[in-house]
């Protein structure tokens, strides 16, 4: 499995309410005969409310096919259709089945515009070592092609970003990438020697305060919390009892 095999299981996700909206990455699964989207808690919860997204849908990617089949949006979106963290919301992972009648015309639509699954035996559970090599694939928000020639402004391409494994350590769910991040790659895939070893979840940040206490602005770190593999096997589990 190489780069360009994984780019085709990295969805594009717009998220959104009445009155409020988010967007950012997914990647599509699958398990034996079943499919599903791991993304982060706080791609499908509004920032504004703390509810969940009444809808998700996935932006188009450029090079996909044209006229597809199924449903490119899973709308009256519910807590029936997901499982997620409920640790630290900034870094908690969710997964969405595809597999519920009100999401299987989303799986057919993924799959008929050129999305393939990933299946999980090309996740990596394995230990990795500070100073590997590990890239980054997401649509953060310069991904739209928009921003260079306006007629393409509803069309997106998947980025790359590389760097190096900064922080691990096996006690702890997650580790550290020296590696560019930005908002719209949260619950993208995190690549170690062709395996999936992580799902981007955040950056550091901190915010920069004026003399009245008020945020003026962030100053962003190239850092990388990336949640482990065995994080997404657990939540996994949770969806499968649901779903049963």
């Amino acid at each position: 499995m190489n780069l360009e095999t994984i780019k085709k299981s990295v969805v594009y996700l717009r998220c959104f309410s009445d009155d409020d909206q988010d967007t950012g990455t997914a990647l599509f699964v699958k398990k034996e005969n079943k499919t599903y989207l791991i993304t982060v808690r706080h791609l499908i919860f509004s920032d504004k409310t703390k509810k969940l997204f009444n809808t998700v849908m996935k932006g188009m990617n450029y090079n996909e096919k044209r006229n597809s089949l199924g449903l490119d949006e899973i709308e009256n979106f519910s807590l029936k259709h997901v499982v997620y963290e409920e640790k630290v919301y900034d870094m908690d992972l969710a997964i969405i089945s595809l597999n519920f009648e009100e999401t299987k015309g989303f799986a057919r639509h993924l799959e008929s515009a050129g999305y393939k699954p990933l299946d999980l035996v090309y996740f990596n559970n394995k230990k990795i070592k500070e100073g590997d090599d590990i890239y980054l694939i997401g649509y953060p928000l310069f991904s739209n092609l928009g921003g260079v020639n306006p007629a393409l402004g509803n069309y997106h391409l998947p980025i790359l970003s590389s760097g190096k494994v900064a922080m691990y350590h096996e006690d702890f769910n997650y580790f550290l990438g020296n590696i560019f991040n930005y908002g719209g790659f949260s619950g993208g895939p995190v690549i170690w020697n062709n395996k999936i070893s992580g799902i981007c979840v955040s950056q550091e940040v901190t915010p920069l305060f004026n003399q009245d206490g008020e945020i003026i602005t962030h100053i962003r770190y190239p850092m990388t919390y990336i949640k482990k593999a065995e994080c997404i096997f657990r939540l996994l589990e949770r969806m499968q009892n649901n779903e049963k």
